[in-house]
Formats: structure tokens, C-alpha cells, sequence
């Protein structure tokens, strides 16, 4: 399954790391906010696509993933839901 992750903190990035180590997962994209944050450079680094637009990523490239995993803040991810659900992720 292709999944992407939203949030380039010590969260998000964890979850990559798990992501890039499964037999059952790819990493489809690896999202922020921040064009210079060391998530998005670790994980470039790791040869995943990354962007800085976060959810319009998403919104832009659908195929990018099948599944999101949502790291950011709380406030934020209840925003980022009803626009995932909208799109069946």
C-alpha cells in the first residue's frame, strides 16, 4: 500500500523510518509546511518525495498515496480529515 506521511517532526519522521522498513508499505510522499526543515531533508535524503505544500500535495497529486498518516498537531489534523475523507483517504 502507498501511504504518505504529513508532518516532518520527530513524529512523522519516525513513522518513515517504519514505513521505508516494511514489507507492506511504500512511502508515496513525505509532507510539511517548512521548505527548510530537517524531516523534509532527512527524508530527501532518503531518496522519498518530499514537498513543503503539505495537504495540497495531496490534494494535487491524489496518486500519490492510498493512505495518509496525519503527524501534525491536533487543531491541524481535524482540518486536514474532512478533506482527506472527501477524497476517500
Amino acid at each position: 500500500m502507498k501511504v504518505a506521511v504529513i508532518g516532518t517532526g520527530n513524529i512523522g519522521c519516525d513513522l518513515l523510518v517504519k514505513i521505508l522498513r516494511s514489507d507492506n508499505l511504500s512511502c508515496g510522499a513525505f509532507l510539511g509546511r517548512r521548505p527548510d526543515s530537517k524531516g523534509l531533508e532527512r527524508a530527501r535524503a532518503m531518496g522519498v518525495t518530499t514537498s513543503s505544500d503539505g495537504l495540497q500535495f495531496i490534494v494535487d497529486n491524489p496518486d500519490c498515496c492510498d493512505l495518509v498518516f496525519d503527524a501534525t498537531s491536533a487543531k491541524t489534523h481535524s482540518l486536514h480529515a474532512a478533506v482527506l475523507k472527501e477524497m476517500g483517504k
